[in-house]
């Protein structure tokens, strides 16, 4: 008795969608880069807002709205 081999079509490789896990390094300008630790994607992301800007202690203090402001 003769055994035969018969082939079998190979499935299309579905691609599977990777939830990235970022490893981003250390801030040091406006972007860092970040790589996934599952799947090695490459990304650069920015380390603040890129329309936010900080005044600190020093900066303008907006005025309070009308209906807040006490009458003295």
């Amino acid at each position: 008795m003769e055994h035969k081999i018969r082939e079998v079509p190979e499935k299309p490789a579905v691609k599977k969608e990777c939830w990235h896990y970022w490893i981003i390094e250390e801030a040091r300008g406006t972007t860092s880069r970040g790589v996934c630790k599952f799947c090695g994607a490459d990304e650069e992301f920015y380390n603040s807002w890129p329309d936010a800007t900080y005044a600190g202690r020093e900066g303008p203090v907006p005025e309070a709205p009308e209906q807040y402001r006490g009458t003295s």
